[in-house]
């Protein structure tokens, strides 16, 4: 039981971890056997980040089942509904029909409620599964970080279910990285024969997560996987979800990042990061009407010159093309090629849905 314990402290099934000391006012503090709402019996503190503490919870319901309780900090709290919208989202979740494909591969709502603080401060509470272990820990106990192609089919098949569920709720998630796609697997029988024995993946941590009626052009998704869109400054939808999953793809085969965003001269990062977007997976001919969409983006003029040019651009002699990136990994064929470029279109237009990337023929070949 502590080695479990000692790994979902290591993990973000309900709330993004941070390096960056958090006080502890701003967080509810519980000790361990207090009672929440009358029914919640507490077992352990998981982890504590900048928006949330999680803590294992005894359901007095149902004793032999434990559930991870999501505890957000006051401001965070309060910005429900305005600036964040976790438990709206997750309502919308469950409300969707329990036969949907997608349903099995995010996180349930079993409850939520508000605790107090001493001085009168609100803590929204949500009530979710316990998780396994994450597709990161999975893809770091593997030599060179790469999975097979089997375990990557299966898992990204049900991302797309996943990924289908949450856009038919017109929620777009924001944030897919590996630490966000845990296993409904234990501990002890964590390696990919079990992965691939089940439908067991799930996308988690909504606390970014935007219903498209209240989508701005905030910043979103890890930096190394942001769609170009975002980077621009452009309105985003579901299709930047699409983006962000194929970065994915890429990374659980390779054991490598697509873009590795860094300054360079005196280009920044950002520059650097578009240029290498455009070099892999622009065609010339593409550059002008690519321009003309991004022409409305807050930040056109810091990527495109008044020729609507890029500022930076990648030299010929120093392109790679997707195909060759992937044949140097070792990982190409032609079929993982056709689905890469499909949810790699640099217009957001141009991606197919999640539903539609499912009969993508590479899922077929075994």
């Amino acid at each position: 039981m502590l080695g479990f314990l000692t790994r979902l402290r290591s993990l973000s099934s309900v709330a993004r971890f941070y390096s960056t000391p958090v006080p502890s006012e701003a967080h509810l503090q519980f000790q361990i056997q207090d009672v929440l709402n009358g029914r919640y019996k507490i077992l352990q503190c998981l982890g504590r980040g900048q928006e949330a503490t999680v803590w294992l919870a005894q359901d007095a319901t149902a004793p032999r089942e434990n559930v991870a309780i999501k505890v957000l900090t006051d401001h965070v709290t309060s910005l429900q509904n305005v600036h964040a919208f976790e438990l709206r989202v997750m309502e919308r979740i469950s409300h969707l029909p329990p036969t949907h494909p997608g349903v099995p591969h995010l996180l349930s709502l079993h409850d939520h409620f508000t605790s107090h603080g001493p001085e009168g401060s609100e803590h929204l509470c949500i009530v979710n599964d316990v998780l396994g272990p994450s597709i990161l820990e999975l893809q770091s106990s593997v030599e060179g970080h790469r999975l097979s192609s089997a375990v990557v089919k299966h898992v990204t098949r049900q991302l797309l279910r996943a990924l289908q569920a949450l856009h038919d709720c017109n929620t777009v998630h924001t944030d897919i990285k590996m630490d966000n796609i845990l296993f409904r697997i234990p501990e002890d029988c964590f390696d990919t024969e079990h992965v691939l024995k089940g439908e067991n993946a799930v996308l988690i941590d909504y606390g970014t997560a935007m219903p498209l009626e209240s989508q701005s052009d905030r910043l979103i998704q890890p930096e190394a996987l942001r769609s170009p869109e975002v980077l621009l400054g452009c309105p985003w939808n579901t299709k930047a979800d699409i983006w962000n999953l194929g970065c994915i793809v890429f990374e659980l085969l390779t054991g490598q990042r697509l873009f590795r965003p860094r300054p360079i001269g005196s280009y920044s990062a950002e520059q650097y990061h578009l240029a290498r977007i455009f070099g892999t997976l622009v065609d010339n001919h593409e550059i002008e009407r690519l321009a003309s969409y991004f022409s409305h983006g807050l930040h056109y003029t810091t990527f495109f010159n008044e020729r609507h040019g890029l500022r930076l651009s990648i030299g010929s002699d120093h392109r790679e093309s997707l195909q060759r990136i992937l044949e140097i990994y070792n990982v190409y064929d032609a079929a993982l090629l056709e689905l890469l470029t499909a949810m790699l279109r640099v217009h957001p237009d141009d991606r197919p849905t999640a539903a539609q990337l499912e009969d993508f023929s590479w899922f077929d070949i075994q």
